[in-house]
């Protein structure tokens, strides 16, 4: 996805969280994966949106994803 917004404020996690949620509401599941895994790199400490990053990875049934990022959460 080319975003200007995030061209102009390289590294913003606020931008980066919401390039993300807007590729689950497109149901663009594999682009959301990228945007949330970069947002994680980011910011590991990170809450906000993870729900929606939980339920792609059940879907997209990467079960191994989603126990590691149980695991790192809790």
């Amino acid at each position: 996805m080319n975003c200007c917004l995030y061209r102009t404020f390289k590294g913003s996690v606020f931008i980066m969280n919401q390039i993300a949620h807007a590729s689950y509401i497109a149901l663009e599941y594999d682009v959301a994966i990228d945007w949330f895994q970069r947002l994680l790199r980011q910011d590991p400490y990170r809450y906000e949106n993870l729900d929606l990053y939980s339920n792609i990875l059940y879907i997209k049934e990467n079960y191994g994803e989603l126990a590691n990022l149980a695991f790192n959460i809790f």
